[in-house]
C-alpha cells in the first residue's frame, strides 16, 4: 500500500496561510477527517492557531489510518539525530496505523540575501 506524500513549496503554504488569515481571521478545522484535503485543512488550522497563540508550532505529523485520524507531534528538532529520528518514527507511524493519507506540518524560517 502507498501513502499518497504532497509536496508544498514553504513559501506558496505561508502565503495562502497569511491570505486566508487576512480574508478569515477565525480558522476552521474540519469536521471530519477522511480526505488528504481535510488532512490539510487540518494542518494550516494547527499551524495558523500555533503560531497566532505562541509563535511556534512543534514538528506534527497527521494521517489517516485504519482506526481513524491520528495526530503524532514532537519536541522541537535540536540536532541531525532528533530530525532523522522523528522521520523515522513518522514512516514507522504510518505503518503500523495503515495510513491511507498523512500530512507532515513542520515550521520553518528562511532569510533572503539581498
Amino acid at each position: 500500500m502507498t501513502v499518497p506524500a504532497v509536496t508544498l513549496r514553504c513559501e506558496d503554504v505561508l502565503l495562502d496561510l497569511l491570505q486566508s488569515a487576512d480574508q478569515n481571521p477565525v480558522v476552521q478545522a474540519p469536521r471530519q477527517l477522511k480526505t488528504l484535503d481535510d488532512l490539510l485543512a487540518q494542518a494550516v488550522h494547527y499551524a495558523t492557531f500555533c503560531m497566532r497563540n505562541s509563535g511556534k508550532m512543534a514538528p506534527t505529523l497527521f494521517l489517516i489510518g485504519a482506526d481513524g485520524p491520528l495526530m503524532f507531534a514532537t519536541g522541537s528538532l535540536a540536532d541531525e539525530d532528533e530530525k532523522d529520528a522523528f522521520a523515522t518514527n513518522a514512516r514507522l507511524l504510518c505503518i503500523a496505523c495503515a495510513a491511507t493519507a498523512c500530512v507532515m506540518a513542520l515550521e520553518s524560517w528562511m532569510n533572503y540575501v539581498e
